[in-house]
């Protein structure tokens, strides 16, 4: 058959006939389930009836061409395809069709296969074969067909053989490369219910989806495009990365809010959902806040991802309750390990989705409280960034000084203890808030150098006081503390400086405030200060008064007798077991230690010349004197009362001040000097009055009987004080003179008195201080020795006036008066006392007693006047002796003229007496006769035994000339 003849047929059919006239019959296998036998074709190698898709006839085994069905693919090259008429007929050669394609190989004729396809990838593309539907389902089959399929889409990656939905919309349809298959999502395997809110994700993000009917029943495809959450949470991650910033914070919100909706979500949904930068950070970067400032906000950098290390993210809204709104600006703080994320109104459905993704959803006080104070310390160490660590501090500031008081208490007790505050110590070590002093503080001020590890840097300090103050920094100082400041006072030396004084003050109220904590709470047991509290108050670190020298004391006893109260007090330092309380002071001095911090408190603060400017008020000191006045006695030995013996020393000392200044013991009554030794009496007088007398009483307080210590007003007359008091004259002019007590007396024998030299009648200043003054020795009369001591002081002070030649008028009446005195005692002495007494001259001098005779014979006086003269014997002054003159002689070493004179009648001599006389002898006879001396003598001689001379003898001195021997 030629082929010139062949088409000359007429028809393919004819060429079809003829080729199945040529073909053999199929073989039939004899048994049942046999393989067909190979088929033989080699009969039509080189016969001209293979038709071609073109409608050319050529020979068998000229040329390689293929099977009928890759006609669709391949609808640009028909001459490389058999037409189908004869592939049919092919087929028919046997009844086993991979047996006639092994023998239709040998001619020539096989199946399509990739590499074929591949060769005309550039004209397919370029006629467009992919839009048609009848094309790309036959090249699906052929996929379908082929063995290695991976290996087969890997050739066909680049072609646009899949028909997709452009960005999510149906009606406009587009073709991909198969390759990006996997960056489509098969939406319509989304339950309808979320198919739209996915597409519009899927539009957002630029998402391509296959179209439904490419999809259908095409398992190979379906294979390739990507379904379910899982896949679609991986595909939008590679969009994100491939986009950046142009995935906008709106598409992102997209992506949290379709995961938010669906409620449960796989491990690889949420572990992929961490890993993705969809999470709007609330506190910026210092490099994002730069550029917003700078007006070039980055999208990309407000968002993170939440599998950072070592970072916890939180979402932070309000507590409820709370005075100020606080999520906005914690979540603005950086805090190390921290990331906030905002979550805006409309994102609350977010939390449960947010919390499966790890994120802590916390109200504010519970961050402040639980997480923040952790924080501190890091957030604050470093200076890089202090604008930063300002915003924290300000944070905290809001929560423990504006926020409510139950607010206030819970966030102060979370941060108290962290130590995040610099100190100014030289290793700038941070330490909690109430590890701290408060630098303004009196004590912490006064003791700045030696509680720099105690004191917060002053920058600091000053910026951010009241949240310290908030969280707990203290005003007072702990016992060890208390014990560095005492050990750092008790060094101090005299003289004391002016900051010296400040110190032992704020110290001394600081520990005050101390035992005062301690001794006020209810369980007894724990009313126990601490060790270093009771170091600190032993030491010498309480400043005092006195004891003045010499010369103060001579200026303040002037002053204050003219009423000058400004007075330079000096200043000492002093334990707490010297010393008095503020209590036991005197009004303004101090002649012992005492405590001086009430007055003292004014005195350092002040100078002369602006003398009670300052005033001080109530001191803790004087309250835990006040309220544990006892406790402080049991455990420092603190006086809270003042001693009785410290009194008296102090009015012993102030009074030999009065008597050796050039006042010599009188100063104005009603001046402050006045004042103050009334003061000091009535509170002597109270202790004495007081029902709890110690065992031993007061006898140390006779030691005190001879100083000049109580006053005595000049003129003793209580009337003449009244009358002088209501006048108009100033009631200063009337003096006071201080006497010893043992020269004053609550009854006299007489009223007259001199000043300075005679015995006192106790004054109404006395009389209601008499427990005291009878305590001090003034006693109810004078005794013969007091009068005597009161003539030794008239002499001495006649000698101080200008010799013992010249008396005063005064000292004669003092003079007069003891003798007064002596003779009208009931006192009767041992033996006879040395006395002064007036001579009986013109000028009356003062001598001994002992030196002076008692003229008591008038008669013998004018009979021995020469002898007397001789012997430069003085007789006593006749006004002493007037009334009381044998009673001098009696107790004082006084003698009798009667006692130096012996009367006698000389021998040979005759007596002629005036008749007169000899009755009056008489007379005086009888009455010696008839007196109980003269009887008990008799009776006493009838006895055997010897006459007592000595009351006869004075028995007999009344009869005038008359001597018993």
């Amino acid at each position: 058959v030629r082929p010139a003849k062949l088409r000359s047929l007429g028809s393919i059919a004819l060429v079809s006939a003829l080729l199945r006239f040529v073909l053999p019959e199929p073989v039939v296998p004899k048994e049942k389930d046999a393989a067909p036998p190979p088929v033989d074709l080699g009969i039509l190698e080189g016969v001209p009836l293979l038709v071609l898709n073109d409608e050319s006839i050529v020979e068998f085994g000229d040329a390689t061409c293929f099977w009928n069905d890759a006609a669709l693919l391949l609808p640009h090259a028909p001459k490389l395809c058999v037409h189908e008429k004869i592939s049919r007929d092919l087929r028919t050669a046997s009844r086993s069709i991979e047996r006639v394609k092994e023998a239709c190989d040998r001619l020539g004729i096989r199946k399509l296969r990739t590499a074929d396809l591949a060769e005309h990838r550039e004209k397919i593309h370029e006629e467009r074969c992919y839009e048609s539907d009848e094309w790309l389902g036959a090249f699906w089959t052929f996929l379908k067909g082929q063995e290695d399929r991976r290996a087969h889409l890997e050739t066909f990656a680049s072609w646009h053989v899949l028909k997709v939905e452009r960005f999510g919309d149906a009606a406009d349809l587009s073709y991909i490369p198969l390759g990006e298959a996997g960056a489509t999502f098969d939406l319509h395997a989304v339950d309808s219910d979320w198919q739209g809110d996915v597409r519009h994700l899927l539009t957002d993000c630029r998402v391509h989806v296959p179209h439904a009917g490419l999809l259908e029943d095409n398992t190979l495809l379906q294979a390739l495009v990507p379904r379910g959450d899982d896949k679609l949470v991986s595909l939008l991650a590679e969009k994100l990365e491939q986009l950046g910033d142009h995935f906008s914070a709106r598409m992102r919100e997209a992506v949290l809010k379709y995961f938010a909706m669906r409620r449960q979500n796989s491990g690889i949904v949420l572990s992929t959902l961490r890993k993705m930068p969809l999470f709007l950070r609330a506190n910026p970067t210092a490099t994002e806040r730069s550029l917003r400032s700078a007006g070039e906000p980055s999208v990309g950098s407000r968002f993170v991802p939440l599998d950072l290390s070592g970072v916890r993210y939180y979402h932070l809204y309000d507590t409820k309750h709370t005075k100020h709104k606080h999520a906005g600006n914690l979540m603005q703080l950086r805090l190390p390990g921290c990331c906030f994320l905002a979550m805006d109104s409309h994102q609350t459905g977010f939390q449960e989705l947010y919390k499966s993704l790890g994120v802590y959803s916390v109200d504010t006080l519970t961050f402040v409280t639980e997480t923040l104070p952790g924080k501190l310390a890091s957030a604050l160490g470093g200076r890089e960034s202090e604008a930063e660590a300002n915003r924290v501090l300000e944070e905290l500031t809001a929560w423990v000084v504006d926020e409510d008081e139950l607010n206030r208490k819970r966030v102060a007790d979370a941060v108290k203890k962290v130590a995040f505050v610099p100190c100014v110590d030289g290793e700038r070590r941070p330490k909690p808030a109430r590890d701290l002093v408060d630098a303004d503080a009196p004590v912490a001020k006064a003791f700045a150098a030696d509680l720099q590890h105690a004191l917060p840097e002053p920058r600091f300090f000053q910026a951010h006081r009241k949240m310290l103050k908030g969280l707990g920094m203290r005003s007072y100082l702990r016992p060890a503390e208390l014990k560095l400041c005492a050990d750092r006072l008790a060094a101090s030396v005299d003289p004391l400086s002016e900051e010296t004084t400040k110190q032992s003050f704020w110290l001394v109220e600081a520990l005050a405030s101390n035992l005062l904590f301690v001794f006020n709470k209810v369980d007894p047991a724990k009313r126990k200060p601490s060790s270093d509290v009771l170091a600190a108050a032993r030491g010498r670190v309480l400043l005092t008064t006195g004891p003045p020298t010499a010369e103060q004391l001579q200026d303040y006893v002037q002053r204050k007798a003219s009423k000058q109260d400004a007075v330079a007090q000096p200043f000492a330092l002093s334990t707490f077991a010297q010393t008095l309380v503020p209590a036991c002071q005197t009004r303004a001095w101090s002649c012992f230690p005492a405590s001086a911090h009430d007055d003292a408190a004014r005195l350092f603060l002040r100078r002369s010349d602006d003398a009670g400017k300052v005033s001080v008020g109530p001191t803790k000191l004087s309250e835990v004197v006040q309220k544990h006045g006892s406790d402080l006695e049991k455990h420092l030995s603190f006086k809270t009362s003042v001693p009785l013996e410290t009194m008296a020393r102090h009015l012993t000392n102030l009074s030999r001040a009065v008597c050796a200044s050039p006042l010599d013991g009188m100063y104005q009554a009603y001046s402050p000097l006045d004042d103050e030794i009334k003061c000091l009496l009535d509170r002597m007088d109270s202790a004495v009055r007081s029902p709890f007398r110690p065992a031993e009483g007061f006898a140390f307080l006779r030691a005190y009987s001879d100083v000049p210590c109580l006053p005595q007003r000049l003129d003793n007359s209580d009337s003449a004080i009244a009358s002088a008091a209501s006048s108009d004259a100033p009631p200063y002019l009337l003096h006071v003179k201080l006497v010893a007590p043992s020269k004053v007396f609550w009854s006299l024998p007489t009223e007259e008195t001199a000043p300075q030299e005679a015995l006192y009648k106790a004054s109404y200043l006395l009389l209601t201080r008499r427990e005291i003054a009878t305590a001090m020795g003034v006693r109810e009369e004078p005794g013969i020795a007091d009068w005597a001591a009161c003539t030794r002081d008239v002499l001495e002070a006649s000698r101080k006036e200008g010799g013992d030649s010249v008396l005063l008028p005064a000292e004669k009446a003092a003079i007069i008066a003891a003798a007064a005195g002596i003779g009208g005692t009931k006192d009767r002495p041992p033996s006879a006392i040395e006395v002064f007494l007036l001579d009986d001259g013109d000028s009356p001098g003062l001598y001994s007693s002992s030196s002076l005779i008692f003229a008591d014979r008038p008669s013998l006086q004018r009979r021995c006047a020469s002898f007397m003269e001789q012997q430069q014997l003085r007789f006593v002054n006749n006004e002493l002796v007037r009334d009381h003159g044998h009673t001098l002689v009696q107790h004082t070493t006084l003698r009798k003229l009667s006692d130096l004179v012996v009367e006698a009648v000389a021998p040979g001599a005759t007596t002629s007496l005036p008749d007169e006389q000899i009755n009056d002898f008489d007379r005086r006879l009888a009455v010696l006769i008839a007196s109980k001396e003269f009887a008990g003598a008799y009776v006493a001689l009838c006895n055997g035994g010897k006459m007592p001379q000595r009351p006869l003898a004075d028995a007999m001195e009344r009869l005038s000339g008359l001597e018993i021997r």
